[in-house]
């Protein structure tokens, strides 16, 4: 069994991880990526584009955020809302896969 020599994550996680010559994890890698992002350039950037596809009148949904309830959604809605000014129609699907006791 391999162990990430930086974080110590298994290689045998629910999670497919590829280990380096170093013996350091691809998450521990692409996370050492995230501090040459220039942040508020990528904001700027991702402005541009959604003003693109805002409403001109304010009477339609700007974006569609599929949702599942969690954690991650609420952050994807509330940058959507809060951040970007944005109308969003938030959509989510169940899968057919409640079981129903019948």
């Amino acid at each position: 069994m391999k162990w990430c020599k930086k974080c110590v994550y298994p290689e045998s996680s629910a999670v497919k991880l590829y280990f380096d010559e170093d013996g350091v994890c691809s998450g521990c890698r692409v996370s050492e990526q995230k501090i040459e992002i220039d942040w508020d350039e990528r904001f700027k950037m991702l402005k541009e584009i959604t003003d693109e596809y805002r409403s001109k009148d304010g009477g339609n949904y700007d974006c569609i955020i599929p949702v599942s309830g969690g954690k991650d959604s609420h952050y994807q809605t509330y940058f959507m809302t809060k951040k970007l000014g944005l109308k969003p129609l938030l959509v989510t699907y169940h899968g057919n896969n409640y079981f129903s006791g019948e």
